[in-house]
């Protein structure tokens, strides 16, 4: 008797202690998932890169910032619940925001306008499943951070064991989500020679294709670049090269490919995006740790009780 009341003691003593560190990881989980949203959110409605997804049929690239918008809002949603079940707390607020930011940037890299036509216009359409996969991810650690805070509130474990579930679930998403981005969406991955090809084949259409012409003129005009390959792409089939491959204020030729420089345009997005999904992923593991701390301190509490 003496030695569970003990045992009992010393659990109660740590788990107000947990309960703390969920409430702080799941602030930082709503900030991180309202950042990836926001950045998702002005990466899909951005109006050049909507032009470029379009005009080269990157329609790829969308995927995978509606996933990590999702994912995002699913974290958001998750944390603002939590917030309502201990409102009294603060810092489940905090992890509120973090996860609708991480949503919101998902949401702005899908529907950014500029982002949105280049996806288009190049067949981008690869980049959108990734940016997807992100978005749930960071909508299910919304979920999960709601369900860690209620379970840690009010000491259920039905909640806890939920919320172990979910982050399971969200932890994946995000991580696959990031990775196909990564795979997709950087200067050193399939991005690079998928542009050089693309924008090839649509200079070979540029003389008979209004569509396709627009599609060329638009990315090497705002982005700064001359061929999918480069200038000699026009030359070599005894074309004139645009007035679009010309700086406007200087007129001289760009010296490099669409395909460089595009590709350094999306990496940086791309950055932003994966870089907070994989913060949170890190964070998830440690408040996972937690969760479980916490579910075997009420395991011992309720059994000490019974005696």
């Amino acid at each position: 008797m003496a030695k569970g009341s003990g045992v009992g003691g010393v659990w109660q003593e740590h788990l107000e202690l947990l309960q703390y560190l969920l409430y702080i990881f799941n602030t930082v989980f709503f900030m991180g998932g309202s950042i990836i949203f926001a950045v998702t959110l002005w990466t899909r409605f951005d109006e050049n890169m909507v032009d470029y997804v379009v005009g080269l049929g990157l329609y790829h690239y969308w995927s995978g910032i509606y996933v990590l918008m999702i994912s995002s809002a699913l974290v958001m949603i998750n944390s603002f619940m939590a917030c309502c079940g201990a409102y009294f707390r603060s810092l489940p607020i905090l992890l509120a925001c973090a996860a609708a930011a991480v949503f919101s940037l998902g949401m702005w890299v899908r529907f950014d306008k500029d982002t949105d036509e280049y996806v288009n216009s190049l067949g981008m359409y690869f980049y959108r499943h990734g940016t997807t996969v992100i978005m749930v991810g960071a909508t299910l650690v919304m979920i999960t951070s709601f369900m860690a805070c209620c379970g840690a509130y009010f000491k259920n474990r039905a909640m806890l064991i939920a919320y172990k579930v979910f982050t399971v679930i969200a932890f994946i998403m995000l991580l696959g989500g990031s990775a196909y981005i990564l795979d997709h969406g950087m200067e050193d991955s399939k991005l690079f020679p998928w542009v050089q090809r693309r924008m090839r084949e649509l200079i070979h259409q540029y003389q008979w294709d209004v569509s396709a012409r627009r599609t060329v003129d638009i990315v090497q005009e705002y982005v700064g670049c001359c061929g999918g390959y480069s200038a000699s792409d026009y030359t070599d089939i005894h074309m004139p090269i645009p007035d679009t491959c010309r700086n406007q204020v200087t007129g001289n030729q760009y010296g490099d490919s669409c395909a460089e420089i595009f590709s350094q345009y999306i990496e940086a997005r791309t950055a932003w995006v994966t870089g907070l999904s994989l913060s949170l992923c890190f964070l998830q593991f440690f408040s996972m740790m937690f969760a479980l701390c916490m579910w075997q301190a009420i395991k011992e509490i309720r059994r000490n009780n019974k005696y």
